[in-house]
């Protein structure tokens, strides 16, 4: 089997070709990355080429597209859920969401909290309950360079989700506790910034569901908050 993925949801845009995967063997795996900012709809194509030529692979040899749906940019999340989609539906084939919070949870998923800065205080956060990944829009966190050191209790009792005025997301109860002297069990936080294995993790994500059979029939954005038009247009 084999798959691309599209994560441009991040300034940093990433590509990953895994070629020949199959259930004995991961496959080889062939990333692509560009600081481009805003400007992922020129460089996907150029990236997605360069990945390819990488591989050996022609894009009609792809298996699966997929791409990250968020949370992030909203421009950047459009940029690839569309091209990942474009691509799918011209060539009759399987399509895989992911969300960056799988991404950065993988291999942590009872022991860590993810944090994604959407600016001026805020944080779209992740984590696992149950086997089940819940999202929600942190506003006025406003965490200094010390205070990123918090940890969030791990019980449901200390860190809940509360109905939304976002449909299809959450307020979440943002108490944190400091580990020192805690006989609690606690959840890291985990900040994109300090994901260095954040590609590697993508393409584990993509094996995973692929061979699962995790496919969607179409992919949607994962938006934890309006975007700034709406916001301030109402």
């Amino acid at each position: 089997m084999n798959i691309l993925g599209i994560d441009s949801a991040r300034e940093r845009l990433l590509i990953a070709v895994i070629k020949n995967a199959n259930d004995c063997d991961k496959g080889k795996v062939f990333f692509a990355e560009s600081a481009c900012f805003s400007k992922h709809n020129r460089e996907i194509i150029p990236k997605i080429d360069e990945t390819l030529r990488a591989s050996g692979l022609d894009i009609g040899e792809i298996d699966v597209f997929a791409a990250v749906t968020g949370p992030g940019s909203f421009t950047g999340i459009r940029v690839g859920v569309c091209t990942a989609s474009g691509f799918g539906f011209a060539l009759s084939r399987k399509l895989i969401g992911v969300s960056a919070f799988e991404i950065m949870l993988c291999g942590k998923e009872k022991s860590a909290v993810a944090l994604i800065d959407a600016l001026h205080g805020n944080f779209y956060a992740g984590r696992y309950l149950n086997g089940k990944l819940e999202t929600a829009f942190l506003e006025n966190l406003d965490l200094t360079a010390l205070e990123k050191n918090i940890f969030f209790a791990a019980d449901d009792t200390d860190l809940t989700l509360a109905p939304s005025t976002l449909d299809g997301g959450a307020d979440l109860n943002a108490r944190s506790v400091i580990a020192d002297g805690l006989n609690a069990r606690v959840r890291t936080p985990v900040y994109m910034e300090n994901c260095t294995d954040y590609a590697e993790n993508f393409a584990a994500i993509l094996r995973k569901k692929a061979f699962a059979g995790d496919f969607s029939e179409t992919l949607q954005p994962l938006y934890l908050r309006k975007s700034q038009a709406e916001r301030e247009n109402p």
